[in-house]
């Protein structure tokens, strides 16, 4: 776990490249802040300010965590009030595990799972309709990144499986309802490969990025921003060749 186990003193990463360049530059996460000790990691890595539960307002929640719709308005704000350029890091909470049944009143996506048993089918269930929720969110905030004169460019990815149990050994998608550590690159993929989206507001979405680490992704923001670094981040893109 390299949050509790290698940042234990001041490192260089984007908040520190983007804020030699005049950026402002946040994180957030509406969760406590000792949580994967964020507040140590986020000021080591550089961040003028970190954002989390303890200094954020209130949100409204979705099931027991703040939901997508309220931490995206939020973050809004928080550009619409900031004159210079910034680069804000965010991590959403309503998407979670473990995908409890009743979370939403009510789901508006209905799940045809033949093969599942009733527990997990409604896990599935719960799990899709927060990514739905996600879905809209991303969208509110391309919408609004849209209207914006800079440029403003949108990277969102999931950092790992949803944790969602049988559901993997009752359709058959993994052995394990854990993915597998050691196996074949299609199965490692398979099992550990989360969506990526790299869009900008005046460029769109970006195509045929082929698996990018995130170790990887500096290099892709940095050069899709219009600067050279030609340090960590330009090793990365010699590595990725």
């Amino acid at each position: 776990i390299p949050y509790q186990q290698y940042i234990r003193r001041p490192l260089p990463s984007l908040a520190t490249f983007f804020e030699s360049k005049g950026y402002v530059t946040k994180a957030f996460h509406p969760f406590q802040s000792w949580f994967w000790n964020r507040q140590n990691v986020y000021e080591a890595l550089g961040f003028q300010q970190f954002r989390s539960e303890e200094n954020m307002p209130t949100m409204d929640k979705r099931g027991i965590f703040a939901s997508d719709d309220a931490l995206t308005r939020y973050i809004i704000k928080e550009a619409d009030n900031t004159e210079q350029p910034f680069f804000f890091f965010a991590v959403t909470l309503q998407g979670h595990g473990p995908y409890e049944e009743n979370r939403y009143a009510r789901n508006t996506v209905e799940v045809d799972a033949p093969t599942l048993s009733d527990a997990p089918t409604k896990s599935l269930a719960t799990y899709t309709q927060g990514v739905k929720e996600a879905d809209q969110s991303l969208k509110m905030l391309m919408d609004w990144a849209k209207k914006r004169r800079r440029e403003t460019i949108i990277v969102m990815f999931g950092d790992h499986l949803p944790p969602l149990g049988e559901v993997y050994t009752e359709s058959g998608y993994m052995p394990n309802v854990v993915a597998t550590r050691k196996a074949s690159v299609p199965t490692m993929k398979r099992e550990h490969e989360t969506p990526l989206v790299v869009w900008s507001s005046k460029r769109g979405v970006q195509k045929d990025l082929g698996s990018v680490s995130p170790s990887q992704l500096p290099h892709v923001v940095v050069r899709l921003a219009g600067y050279r670094h030609p340090y960590y981040t330009g090793v990365l893109g010699r590595v990725g060749e």
